[in-house]
């Protein structure tokens, strides 16, 4: 008993509202700044179906204007409410909640010396205001604080989000870089022990991919000729590996204001050299082509490898892409890994809009 008396906030019995307090900031990212019409018909309905007793059992000449004044209760009500949902707080809330306060007992005070009503006329009124009154600010006190948990909800599901995003950001690092840098290194290493002419171009070429690379992941998206670049400095290295078993080229151009997820494309392309290239005997083509129109963009990465080994399964670096792609673009941006169709071998095609989603970090 003493547990469940200690969890109980007693300030909500002398001020109610939320405990938290929103910033601006926190408010305009958890979005959803007005109720919903299913909120407003069913507050409405309400609303109607409590004046309805009193009108019924009021004096016939009272009716008509008790009636406006129900209109404008909910009137100021529904006001009220749209600004308690846009900036809930315990300040505001009990702003509203003396203001009907107030108003109930002018209501009650003049009412009563003015001396307008019979003595049953006004049994049947000092009854009615102080429930009107209670109803309201009782319906505005559990507005507040389901709007609050609401915000706390959706801010909670956005830090979610955002540290998921950073995770991946960080598992698509790991998974580009170690095993391409070790064994470019090596073989680097081994070039320049024997004299090889490879090994300054490569190192070059290393050294551009690198520096395209490392500062990638600083942002949830970068610009695509970014990603087309160093591409092309990772094509390059692989060029000096694996020497004539790889053939690649590059088709279109990408818009300037195209924008993707760090080392969506990489991923792709390593995965066509390894699968398609290097498991051929006598080599591979890849391709990558850059399409678009007004309203989205498409990467191609195909190789005229082997083709597809079924049944596919994503592995861990598409899974992360995918997740980084819905993230940034929402359901119009897919990943799609086929066998090609002109030819032996894959083709991994990514479609987005031009314009990611207001969510993305």
């Amino acid at each position: 008993m003493k547990t469940t008396l200690q969890a109980v906030d007693w300030s909500q019995l002398w001020y109610p509202g939320p405990s938290r307090r929103f910033s601006k900031e926190e408010l305009q990212r958890a979005g959803d700044h007005a109720p919903s019409a299913t909120f407003w018909m069913v507050a409405l309905v309400n609303a109607v179906a409590t004046c309805v007793g009193p009108l019924a059992v009021a004096p016939a000449d009272w009716r008509v204007p008790l009636a406006l004044a129900f209109v404008a209760v909910i009137a100021v009500a529904a006001a009220m409410v749209q600004s308690l949902w846009r900036h809930p707080s315990r300040r505001r809330l009990m702003a509203f909640m003396l203001a009907w306060g107030a108003v109930g007992l002018a209501l009650a005070v003049g009412v009563k010396r003015l001396e307008l009503l019979s003595p049953e006329q006004s049994v049947w009124l000092f009854n009615g205001i102080p429930a009107v009154v209670t109803a309201v600010t009782v319906g505005l006190w559990m507005l507040s604080l389901y709007r609050a948990h609401q915000i706390e909800a959706r801010l909670k599901e956005l830090a979610e989000r955002d540290e998921a995003v950073r995770l991946a950001h960080r598992l698509s690092a790991a998974q580009l870089q170690p095993h391409f840098l070790f064994n470019t290194l090596a073989s680097i290493q081994h070039w320049v022990d024997t004299g090889d002419a490879r090994a300054g171009g490569t190192l070059r070429s290393l050294t551009g991919y690198l520096r395209a690379l490392l500062p990638m992941f600083e942002q949830p998206l970068h610009p695509l000729a970014d990603e087309l670049a160093a591409m092309q400095r990772y094509l390059e290295v692989m060029q000096a590996r694996l020497g004539p078993k790889l053939r690649w080229r590059f088709e279109g151009a990408a818009p300037a204001a195209a924008m993707l997820p760090p080392g969506l494309g990489l991923t792709l392309l390593e995965n066509a050299v390894e699968h398609g290239v290097q498991a051929s005997l006598h080599g591979a083509e890849v391709l990558v082509r850059c399409t678009h129109d007004a309203a989205m963009i498409g990467l191609e990465v195909l190789d005229t490898g082997p083709g597809l080994a079924l049944p596919q399964v994503d592995g861990v670096g598409l899974r992360n892409c995918r997740q980084r792609l819905q993230q940034a673009f929402g359901s119009p941006a897919a990943i799609e890994l086929n066998t090609r169709r002109d030819g032996p071998g894959c083709a991994a095609r990514v479609t987005w809009p031009l314009h990611p989603t207001s969510n993305t970090a």
